[in-house]
């Protein structure tokens, strides 16, 4: 199996992988049905993806819903150790 399919596949789930823009609000993506959800803060993308997902699987979908959050740290190589 791949690290892909382990991050982003499983039957009976839906993950949703979220990172945060640059303007400050989150976007989530769903890779295996291409969703895409943004939206302002994470209780507004918990709104939105559940109305995503209802309307993509014409309200058929009982799979659970994972939100998998990433946050990036950069390490600036440049300046001195302090």
């Amino acid at each position: 199996m791949r690290a892909f399919d382990v991050l982003f596949r499983h039957d009976d789930e839906l993950i949703f992988v979220v990172m945060d823009t640059e303007n400050g609000g989150k976007v989530a993506v769903e890779a295996n049905h291409q969703l895409v959800v943004f939206a302002h803060d994470v209780r507004e993308l918990q709104h939105r993806i559940r109305t995503q997902v209802q309307e993509h699987f014409q309200g058929h979908s009982t799979a659970t819903i994972r939100l998998r959050e990433f946050k990036d740290t950069v390490i600036d190589m440049k300046s001195p150790q302090g």
